[in-house]
């Protein structure tokens, strides 16, 4: 598991040195690890991982003002919401997020990475291990490659429902 967090991690900022010490760790220990060091880089791990943020919440209220004015232009842009949504996950505002997915998805039913933002979401801030998981499992079904679907069905399979064979086999996949 944590080879896979650490390959992960690696492929998303080309840092060996981290990614060596993340696979090093234990499933105890890798979380902990994790949380102090983008604390301690001055930077907060949104729902959204690929994406990192100050933790000063002038950058959140910028990005949601950003995208509200280009929604205010062209209310069909799928990234505006899902860049305002992925802002308000950062800062705990779940809600609001969800609601920005949806209207993505009312644009675009196809989109995978929304399904994954939304399962995202459900996991890492409300803690709803099976919406998650079908949210994470209808991103895949659009795209069977998306890696970061993939690996968090694996880890809630694995984490919190102990049924092992269905990670190793997101693990293997992603």
């Amino acid at each position: 598991f944590s080879k896979l967090r650490g390959d992960y991690y690696f492929k998303k900022t080309k840092k060996l040195d981290i990614a060596n010490k993340i696979m090093s760790l234990g499933r105890d220990s890798l979380s902990i690890f994790l949380s102090n060091f983008f604390i301690e880089s001055g930077f907060k791990f949104m729902a959204h991982r690929d994406t990192l943020i100050s933790k000063d919440t002038n950058e959140f209220k910028l990005l949601i003002s950003k995208n509200t004015k280009i929604l205010e232009l062209d209310s069909k842009n799928v990234r505006a919401y899902k860049e305002r949504g992925k802002a308000y996950a950062g800062n705990n505002f779940f809600d609001k997020a969800i609601l920005d997915f949806n209207s993505a998805l009312e644009i675009d039913s196809n989109d995978d990475e929304v399904y994954y933002l939304l399962g995202d979401v459900n996991y890492y801030g409300l803690n709803k291990n099976q919406e998650a998981i079908n949210l994470f499992s209808k991103a895949i079904k659009i795209n069977s490659n998306n890696f970061d679907a993939l690996l968090f069905r694996g880890t809630i399979y694995s984490n919190n429902l102990q049924k092992h064979t269905l990670a190793k086999y997101d693990f293997e996949k992603a």
